[in-house]
């Protein structure tokens, strides 16, 4: 506390005058001119800044959007680096689905083949271990598949569930 404290005017400068002979202040697109005589007896005149709500609001708008930007661009480059495309297959984590990637939207919005929108973290390659189809079962199935075209008399019904087993298996 003290005196210096209740001297201490609300405007501030970045010069320090020794003495102030004048002070004006003019309403002039929201700044304030003060001037003063330094030590030396130059005339000095400084700007001071008035910050308003409006501007305080403007500035906070103007900061929100360019942060906004910065994590749109980290997102579109996180995207980017994943490797999904347009046209790629991944695992919808919030509805548990497989889907196709139809759009990728500016900030590194995944658009879904159903219209839903997915952020890179809801999202992934492929599905969950338990739903995942092996690369050795499907070989397999071409395999039996491939035996059974051999067998004679040939079973449409064994042809025609094989086709659907290995193309549910591909498919999902």
């Amino acid at each position: 506390g003290g005196t210096a404290d209740r001297n201490r005017s609300h405007w501030s400068t970045s010069k320090t005058p020794s003495y102030t002979k004048s002070v004006s202040w003019q309403h002039h697109r929201r700044i304030g001119l003060i001037t003063f005589t330094d030590k030396n007896g130059t005339k000095q005149v400084e700007q001071v800044y008035s910050c308003t709500s409006l501007a305080a609001n403007t500035f906070g708008k103007r900061f929100t959007t360019w942060l906004e930007e910065i994590f749109q661009k980290h997102n579109e480059e996180k995207v980017a680096d994943s490797g999904f495309e347009v046209g790629s297959r991944v695992w919808d984590k919030l509805m548990y689905t497989l889907r196709t990637i139809s759009e990728i939207r500016a900030g590194g919005v995944l658009v879904l083949d159903n219209g839903a929108q997915r952020t890179l973290d809801e999202v992934q390659k492929t599905a969950p271990e338990t739903n995942q189809v092996e690369p050795k079962e499907i070989s397999s199935l071409q395999e039996l598949l491939n035996a059974s075209k051999n067998l004679e008399p040939t079973s449409p019904e064994l042809i025609a569930a094989l086709n659907e087993a290995l193309s549910t298996a591909i498919k999902r």
